[in-house]
């Protein structure tokens, strides 16, 4: 999706509301309710679809679609970790995220494969992590673009790809994990607007203490961490209108 901004939000709009049909049909095919599908070749429908409104800054439509995301039930706990955390990331819970502790989730030692996977996972909750630190006020711009390598990192290290040589010709052959590269693209995406979304990011209004304005923020933030889009919208009005009015106190000074 490395298309125009509003084209972009455009697509993964329409993506996450077909992510979310398809999620609603499972369920009622299904006639259960079981946990999220995350493994090393599939992300569930309800994961996609809240990540696919993040992209599209529709945080209080990810909001609804999380609310169908379910932990309970996965028997690998740092998938079942990560389930829980991405739910409450899309929910805007990012303190109640912090209490899911990366290093204390069990990893898959049962074959190499789920292994693997799960170390994935584990960076992915990491990343994770760092994105709600930022959300809090807890953590600078940086530790974003700290998440958005790590992400990248695990998109790296999903894919494989290997040439041999047999009688006399080469053959290609490339080996994926296509749960966790899928997972990592998708919040790599999120991270990479994840300031214009965020409460904690509004600058202090003109005249005011920023101090207090930032202590503020990270009240509010830990009850809602999003901006609602007309929010946004608002806050880039009411800076152009500022920015043009000081400078036309300068012109005319």
């Amino acid at each position: 999706m490395d298309v125009q901004p509003e084209r972009r939000r455009a697509i993964a709009f329409v993506a996450a509301s077909a992510r979310q049909v398809l999620a609603q049909l499972a369920r009622v095919v299904a006639d259960r309710e079981g946990p999220t599908q995350l493994s090393d070749r599939v992300v569930g429908a309800e994961l996609s679809a809240s990540l696919l409104f993040l992209i599209a800054q529709r945080s209080s439509d990810a909001y609804e679609a999380s609310r169908n995301i379910r932990a309970a039930g996965e028997p690998n706990p740092m998938r079942r970790g990560v389930i829980l955390a991405l739910g409450r990331f899309c929910r805007g819970q990012f303190a109640e995220l912090l209490e899911v502790d990366p290093e204390a989730e069990g990893l898959d030692a049962s074959n190499s494969n789920d292994f693997a996977a799960d170390l994935l996972f584990r960076e992915i909750l990491r990343g994770l992590h760092l994105l709600a630190n930022v959300g809090l006020g807890n953590a600078g711009p940086d530790a974003v673009d700290r998440a958005i390598e790590m992400f990248r990192y695990v998109q790296d290290l999903s894919v494989d790809q290997a040439i041999s040589e047999e009688l006399g010709r080469e053959f290609g052959s490339t080996s994926l994990f296509p749960g966790p590269h899928h997972l990592a693209a998708l919040l790599e995406k999120i991270a990479g607007t994840f300031g214009e979304d965020i409460l904690i990011s509004t600058p202090p209004p003109p005249g005011s203490d920023p101090e207090k304005w930032n202590e503020w923020l990270k009240s509010e933030a830990s009850r809602w961490p999003f901006l609602w889009e007309n929010h946004r919208k608002a806050i880039a009005v009411v800076s152009r209108m500022w920015w043009k009015f000081s400078g036309d106190v300068l012109r005319a000074g």
